[in-house]
């Protein structure tokens, strides 16, 4: 086809893509659906404009999404037009690199390198290359955005994006690379290479565009055209010379500097005008190809057949050939699209196995790692690159192992020390987590842990030393060790001396840290009084009380004043604060009381915190009253009441803001020891185990929510307003009564969903009702008499997700009792115990007596345990999700629907109608969506019915939550109605001298479960776990570094319980704009960290670790 477009790019005369298309590839297009093979392609220099032609940018597509995009309009209008007419599309694309073939669409991203073969039927094609049905130009769209991931693109002084390689995609559209000199690109090493391969291969296509244009007019038509020269000119062999209509894309630069490849790219247009092609209309190609290969592969079984044995082999390679082109070319369209579905799953489950899942916006990458993507100019190029950054666990697992092994060197002295010595002590090393571990500022690396020492002396009880601390009593245990060896035993002053010199333990044990809790202040930027009661984490990650405190912005006297409510109090707050000359914050702290501390450390409990700004630290002292005397308390779940009420003023800064919106006020809480009876090891301890089935009620509390859907059916009333219907009560419905309809009305359905208060301490926010639907139409007679039929129970309850986690839940607690016989059976084995052993096989045997108790919470759960499906006087429908507490902040770009398969009692989940939406309630989550009853095709809807006859209907509504995670949710309600006639005068007025009080509407509650309780994995013992873990001498290492690791993963709940209840402390208010200040005296030039949070979801869209959540 002899036609070459050229446009200048200048001011005066500049051509969009849109006149590119029109003037060259709608012609192209036009051609192919007259059955004439079609090509083109755009050559000129690096930086012309090639790619920019062909592909163009997201706001001017180029030449190929064009024509993708026409190509599938316009079979849609063909098969409209003609009679019985349908049209296959199938795509390849595959790039040239350093004349090496590879598929952009390989699924598995391999750089294997394809072999170009020729065909006596076919001609040359690509072996192995794919070849994938699509039925849309979104497909097209979607593999060349695949395509483009995996092509290789790297920077020449010419062009920082320039394309390394020629892409190819049939119906053939060709965007080759660009031609350079050596001298100009500046390129070095593998650039140099990939150049010298490109200009090889554009150099073969000048040579063969010369042979072609000689032979077109008619100088030399014997001359040889040398197409295997060059794979790129091989694969292009029909589209250059033989059954196309080609068409060619000359690009040019203006700038003087590239004079020469000017002329050079006008030289080739020049020739490639000459060049005649002789194209003719297709006429089902694929049965005279099926033909031609049938009929040469039954010639090629003759020869092999009288083959001589040189000749077999390769003879019988191309028999497989054609094989193999027969079986591809007689596939069903149905097997290709099925086959291009399993080759999209495949490519999602090997991104998924780096732990990447592509987007609508963007990658997504697995939680904590770290990572690296790559930022590129042009929009095609961006974020394509994952590079995954090593964890430090490695490292930071060999710190904690030198750690392990110098503390049991120096417990070896020391306990070979006090044994010369006869004091009767005993070191054993152990885990814990440092102090400063447990504040929510401070950076926390991969292995939370540190070597500790435990001290225990006979009838003496235990004690936990730092390993710093073992390392000063080392000294004067030498020391005594030497003077001991150095004087006289029989001396009695000495002796004397050697019993009261007692380095090796404390009898006057100085306090110890029951932990630290974190408290939150987002509070103070929201101006929003926080009332919370905060876990207390210890040094073994679990949580020891609950810390109760309020913090508001103020002062104690402002709260006061506020408390009444006047326009008066506030005039004068906003008066005093305008009147302040430097900006100050001004904030109380009040800590009230502690709960459910430990009984062994309840002995004068204090606390004390830091805030920003003070140089001192903050020290808070117990109110000392006999009432409150918990040492003698036999409650377990020990109370300190505090009281205390602190007033801070903090200068405003940029950082101060920053740490109100990012840190936390971290309290420490101490507590002394109290002198108890040892118990004996040898017998578990029925107090331990009735606090561990006591906190079950707490842990399940942490993980649970309630929901109520209220629904109320609105009809028009004489003022044409939108009034509830009254609602009936009936003893023969379990759905909340019957709603009396009035015939001819137009009605409205309103629902409403609300947070049940004092349900739970999981953080769930509704965000906004995302759409109704009203179906599953059933209609019902009563029952005359108690020997008629009984109807099916129409109600709105269901226990498909409680009985998945009870089945679940169950399943758990088998697998902790295999584990916990499995070690107990090893302790009991054991033919000298030690006194280690024998509290080991307390502690499991503990533990295996507490999952006897969850078994039967788990299948008899007593009334008001708060587990899920324990008696109640209010039923509720139990929904679970598996939401894990470090999923809490992460995002879906497609969140998943929770609830689609919780269905009713017979419930037809196809015979659904949407309802219209017609009004928001701005403060509530609230909607009414329009409903017309005649839609459902039911009579007993649109007419009067006698009295006893029921409809039983359900409304579904969708919700969006954003806590625990963004995530949609489907809520389902069962309703009952009745179709009435219009009231006359006596019926209206009796109606309204009667008191009675009418129900405007019913509703069902629901409770949420996220996920069962973390703590209730837990197999062992967290101090066994310690233990074990930094017994590093044992025999059995390698149940020493299995304990490691099972110790080290027990610990992660620290980020899990800081993470839960940093959303939990989160005031119940949507988040300010970046630029609006809160109000007070906070200013916007003080909010640089209201820029951030924007970011961090940004980041967080990339780090989906899935299916991490999915509500049963």
């Amino acid at each position: 086809l002899r036609h070459v477009c050229i446009w200048i790019n200048t001011e005066k005369c500049r051509s969009g893509q849109d006149v590119v298309f029109q003037s060259l590839g709608l012609s192209l297009l036009n051609n192919a659906f007259m059955g004439y093979n079609a090509c083109i392609f755009a050559y000129g220099q690096t930086g012309s404009g090639k790619s920019y032609t062909m592909m163009g940018s997201s706001d001017q597509p180029g030449l190929i999404p064009r024509l993708c995009s026409s190509l599938f309009s316009r079979t849609e209008q063909e098969e409209e037009e003609g009679e019985g007419e349908s049209f296959t599309v199938e795509v390849s694309y595959m790039e040239i690199y350093n004349e090496r073939v590879r598929d952009l669409l390989d699924p598995k991203g391999s750089r294997q390198t394809l072999r170009v073969r020729e065909h006596t039927v076919l001609g040359p094609y690509v072996d192995g290359l794919s070849r994938l049905a699509v039925a849309s130009y979104k497909d097209i769209e979607s593999l060349m955005s695949e395509g483009n991931k995996s092509r290789t693109v790297a920077a020449t002084n010419m062009n920082e994006e320039s394309s390394r390689s020629h892409a190819v995609s049939k119906l053939s559209l060709v965007d080759l690379a660009g031609s350079e000199r050596a001298t100009k690109t500046g390129a070095a090493g593998e650039r140099l290479k990939e150049g010298s391969n490109i200009n090889k291969s554009l150099s073969t296509l000048g040579l063969v565009i010369s042979a072609l244009a000689d032979q077109g007019a008619g100088k030399n038509r014997n001359k040889f055209v040398p197409y295997r020269d060059s794979v790129l000119t091989w694969l292009l062999k029909d589209s250059l010379g033989g059954n196309s209509r080609t068409a060619m894309v000359a690009t040019i630069s203006p700038s003087a500097d590239n004079y020469d490849e000017t002329l050079s790219t006008l030289r080739y247009a020049d020739r490639a005008k000459n060049i005649v092609n002789h194209a003719v209309v297709n006429e089902d190609p694929n049965a005279r190809i099926i033909r031609e290969l049938r009929e040469e592969v039954e010639k090629l079984k003759e020869q092999l057949t009288e083959a001589e044995s040189l000749k077999a082999p390769e003879l019988k390679e191309r028999l497989e050939e054609s094989e193999k082109l027969i079986q591809e070319m007689t596939v069903t369209w149905e097997d290709k699209l099925r086959k291009t579905e399993a080759v999209a799953q495949e490519r999602q489950r090997q991104l998924e196995r780096l732990g990447i899942s592509l987007q609508s916006s963007g990658i997504r990458v697995v939680d904590h790692r770290c990572f690296l993507v790559n930022l590129n100019a042009d929009p095609a190029l961006n974020e394509l690159l994952v590079y995954y950054l090593k964890a430090m666990m490695t490292r930071s697992l060999r710190r904690l192992r030198e750690q392990i092994v110098r503390a049991n060197l120096l417990t070896q002295e020391a306990g070979f020390i006090a044994e010369e010595l006869n004091k009767r002590t005993e070191y054993v090393v152990t885990l814990q987590i440092p102090a400063a571990k447990l504040d929510a500022n401070r950076k926390r690396d991969s292995v939370l842990s540190e070597p500790a020492v435990q001290v225990r002396r006979k009838g003496k009880g235990k004690q936990i030393w730092a390993l710093e601390k073992l390392e000063n009593r080392l000294v004067d245990m030498r020391e005594l060790y030497q003077e001991w060896k150095d004087y006289d035993d029989d001396n009695p002053v000495m002796r004397s001396y050697f019993k009261r010199a007692d380095p090796f333990f404390d009898e006057q044990e100085n306090h110890s840290l029951i932990g630290v809790a974190n408290v939150f202040l987002f509070c103070l930027c929201s101006d929003v009084k926080l009332q919370y009661a905060v876990p207390i984490i210890n040094q073994k990650g679990e949580v020891s009380g609950r810390l109760h405190v309020e913090v508001w912005r103020g002062t104690e006297r402002n709260q006061e004043e506020e408390s009444g409510n006047t326009e008066e109090t506030r005039r004068r707050r906003a008066d005093a604060d305008a009147d302040s000359q430097e900006q100050h914050m001004h904030c109380v702290v009040k800590i009230l009381q502690a709960t459910g501390l430990p009984r062994h450390l309840s002995n004068f409990v204090f606390c004390q915190y830091h805030f920003w700004g003070q140089d001192q630290a903050i020290f808070i002292a117990p109110e000392m009253s006999t009432s409150n005397s918990s040492s003698t308390s036999k409650d377990p779940q020990c109370t300190v009441v505090f009281d205390s009420t602190k007033e801070l003023s903090v200068p405003l800064s940029e950082d101060f803001v920053e740490f109100l919106w990012e840190g936390a006020l971290a309290v420490e809480v101490f507590g002394h020891k109290q002198v108890n009876q040892r118990r004996n090891l040898a017998l578990w301890d029925l107090g331990v185990i009735q606090d561990k089935t006591r906190s079950l009620r707490e842990r399940w509390s942490e993980v649970t929510r309630r929901l109520e859907l209220w629904v109320q059916l609105m009809e028009l009333n004489e003022a044409g307003d939108f009034t509830p219907v009254e609602v009936v009560p009936a003893k023969d419905v379990r759905s909340g009564g019957v709603f009396q309809l009035r015939q001819g009305q137009s009605r409205r359905v309103q629902v409403e969903v609300r947070s049940v208060p004092d349900s739970g301490t999981m953080p769930l926010i509704v965000t906004s009702i995302l759409s109704v639907s009203i179906g599953d139409v059933k209609v019902q007679q009563t029952p005359v008499s108690k020997g008629s039929d009984v109807h099916e129970e129409m109600d709105s309850y269901q226990e498909v997700d409680l009985d998945r986690l009870r089945a679940q839940w169950l399943q758990t607690l088998t697998q902790r009792q295999e584990e916990l016989d499995q070690q107990l059976q090893k302790v009991v084995c054991k033919p000298d115990k030690s006194e280690d052993d024998v509290e080991r096989e307390s502690q499991l045997l503990e533990g295996r007596l507490t999952l006897t108790e969850e078994r039967n919470a788990v299948l008899v759960p007593s009334a008001g345990s708060g587990i899920p499906g324990a008696p109640v006087e209010r039923y509720r429908v139990t929904m679970e999700t598996e939401v894990q507490a470090d999923d809490f902040q992460s995002r879906l770009s497609a969140p998943l629907v929770g609830g689609l398969d919780a269905l009713l009692s017979g419930e037809d989940e196809q015979d659904f109608c949407d309802l219209h939406v017609v009004k928001h309630c701005a403060h509530e989550v609230k909607v009414e969506a329009s409903w017309d009853s005649t839609v459902h095709g039911c009579p007993q809807l649109t007419r009067v019915g006698p009295p006893d006859l029921r409809v039983y209907l359900t409304v579904r509504v969708l919700v969006q939550l954003s806590h625990p995670a963004h995530m949609q949710l489907v809520l389902r309600k069962r309703i009952c109605v009745s179709v009435t006639g219009r009231q006359g005068f006596a019926q209206s007025l009796l109606k309204r001298m009667s008191h009675r009080s009418s129900i405007p509407g019913c509703g069902v509650t629901f409770e949420i479960v996220s996920n069962i309780p973390g703590d209730i994995y837990g197999p062992e013992d967290r101090d066994m776990l310690a233990k074990l873990a930094a017994n590093a001498d044992d025999d059995q290492s390698a149940d020493s570094e299995a304990a490691i690791e099972k110790y080290l993963r027990s610990i992660l709940a620290v980020e899990n319980i800081l993470t839960l209840d940093k959303l939990r402390q989160a005031p119940p208010t949507k988040h300010p704009d970046p630029g609006q200040a809160p109000t007070g005296e906070v200013d916007s030039t003080h909010c640089r960290c209201r820029l951030h949070p924007p970011n961090i979801l940004t980041l967080d869209n990339l780090k989906w670790n899935g299916p991490l959540l999915g509500l049963l």
